[in-house]
This record gives structure tokens, C-alpha cells and sequence, in this order.
């Protein structure tokens, strides 16, 4: 009877069965990126070297500022729209 929120931050590469298994969990998700959460708009996170972790594991394309889209669309076939949040939205009183 509690209302439950999961909080993906950072989006990492996930199978579909990550958000279906996440929609018998949680009444809504907020997710976030390296470059929308790390609050300098991906320059910090660019400066530990975040990016070379990713080429070395042959996940590039999941370091971007759009590779957050796939997991949210992922979610909005398990969840309705109003109950997937991104970044900042998804931290404010529900």
C-alpha cells in the first residue's frame, strides 16, 4: 500500500524484461542520464573518464545524450506516460 517510485540513474543498457519485471514493482519510474543528472550537463562525468569505461566494453553508443530515449521508451511500453519521468521532473513531489 505504499507508493513506490524506482530511480534509474544512470540509464544503463537493459533488456525489456528490466522494465516489465520494474511495472510489477513500482507505480512509476524517473530516469536519468551522465548528462542531464551530473548537473554540468555531462562535463563532470567526461572528466573521471566515464566514456572510456563504455568504449572498452564496446557500449559507445549508450554514452550519449540520447541514449537515455531507449530505455524510457522501454518503460513506456510497461508503464503510462504520466508515470515515466525524466531527470528533474521525476524529483518532485508526486
Amino acid at each position: 500500500g505504499i507508493p513506490v517510485q524506482a530511480t534509474i540513474a544512470p540509464a544503463l543498457p537493459s533488456s525489456e524484461q528490466f522494465a516489465e519485471r520494474l511495472a510489477g514493482i513500482v507505480e512509476r519510474v524517473c530516469i536519468d542520464d551522465y548528462f542531464m543528472g551530473d548537473g554540468s550537463g555531462g562535463r563532470r562525468t567526461a572528466r573521471i573518464g566515464v566514456r572510456a569505461i563504455y568504449d572498452a566494453l564496446g557500449l559507445s553508443d549508450w554514452y550519449s545524450p540520447d541514449a537515455y530515449k531507449r530505455v524510457h521508451e522501454q518503460l513506456l511500453r510497461h508503464f503510462p506516460q504520466e508515470r515515466v519521468l525524466v531527470s528533474q521532473q521525476g524529483f518532485l513531489p508526486g
